[in-house]
């Protein structure tokens, strides 16, 4: 994909090789080292999308840089590891800008990163002639993908907004997860309860999304008031009183959380303990009925440690937790470890 710009040379490739620029652009908060094999990171702001992280293969300062490109498993997608390179040369009393994009000879949806890409240098050119652009969200990707289907190719658009998170999987249960059987009655134990917590655990963007929703459903079919706290709602569940964070306005997760806390529910699920004060929150709250929530990272054994390393002094975990579902991926699926404390009720 190529695009000439208004603008020198100069300032197009700080543009491209500048944290604070290149995040304007790319819609997102970007880290990059720029030496031989410094990292990239690209964390788009709550519901634009997909992570990215990478490394800097190869510069030429005011020509070209080339990086790999690596997404984790997101929405319905697998993990996917691609290279781009972004060239410039003068053109006019401007510059040009030459993007590849190399995707792994499997990947089907070429359409979204193309309409990707466009929304992308919309922004770059507003950066570089002062206007405002829009964003990069999942829904205008969606949008324009579309232009670039034939009739032939118009299966694609359920596909499509699957991979973008825009229309939600089939409602899975507890059942539908992939957990044993002994594991499922296990996890139902634990939900039948009136209080406690419970924890997800395991790797970032490994289903956590699709194992909560599957616990919130199922504690709904019991006819139990349910409330939560989501960053953000992923998909509308019939019953549930559902409040959504919002950073830009001040709803924080804390603030959310308290929120969801003071409904008239019987559980609430906290999208993820981030913090000492939301954790204090949880197991406040998990003293008088059933809290849900996520912690990323290590094993099941080390959660307690872990909590504790956030909790106030004093606070004491062990009438709280019920037990810790820890899922992690591999390639397509999914594996389950479940550790329960054996509170009494």
């Amino acid at each position: 994909m190529e695009r000439c710009f208004a603008a020198p040379l100069e300032r197009l490739w700080a543009a491209l090789s500048q944290p604070a620029p290149l995040g304007e652009w790319l819609d997102g908060q970007v880290e990059l080292e720029l030496c031989p094999e410094g990292e990239l990171t690209l964390r788009p702001p709550p519901g634009g999308g997909a992570e990215v992280f990478g490394r800097l293969l190869e510069i030429e300062p005011q020509r070209s840089l080339s990086l790999s490109w690596d997404i984790p498993p997101w929405g319905s997608a697998p993990l996917l590891c691609t290279k781009l390179r972004l060239e410039v040369e003068p053109a006019g009393h401007g510059a040009r800008l030459r993007v590849t994009h190399a995707l792994p000879g499997d990947v089907h949806q070429g359409h979204l990163f193309a309409a990707t890409w466009s929304l992308r240098l919309e922004r770059l050119d507003a950066l570089l002639t002062g206007r405002i652009a829009g964003r990069v969200d999942p829904a205008r990707v969606y949008e324009l993908a579309l232009r670039y289907l034939d009739e032939e190719a118009a299966r694609e658009r359920d596909r499509y907004a699957r991979l973008l998170g825009l229309r939600p999987e089939p409602e899975r249960t507890i059942e539908d997860l992939g957990l044993a059987a002994e594991q499922v009655r296990e996890l139902q134990g634990w939900l039948d309860r009136d209080r406690g917590l419970i924890l997800l655990a395991g790797q970032s963007e490994a289903g956590a999304t699709t194992t909560h929703y599957a616990c919130l459903r199922y504690l709904l079919a019991q006819g139990r008031r349910v409330s939560s706290a989501e960053d953000p709602i992923h998909a509308p569940l019939a019953g549930a009183l559902q409040l959504e964070v919002d950073s830009a306005r001040g709803r924080s997760l804390a603030a959310v959380a308290r929120a969801a806390l003071e409904l008239e529910s019987e559980v609430t699920l906290i999208a993820r303990i981030d913090s000492a004060e939301v954790l204090e929150l949880a197991l406040e709250a998990a003293k008088g009925r059933l809290v849900i929530s996520l912690l990323w990272g290590g094993e099941p054994e080390g959660v307690q440690e872990r909590l504790s390393a956030l909790a106030p002094p004093g606070v004491d975990l062990e009438d709280a937790l019920l037990g810790v579902l820890h899922q992690e991926r591999e390639a397509s699926s999914l594996f389950f470890r479940l550790l329960g404390f054996n509170r009494t009720a």
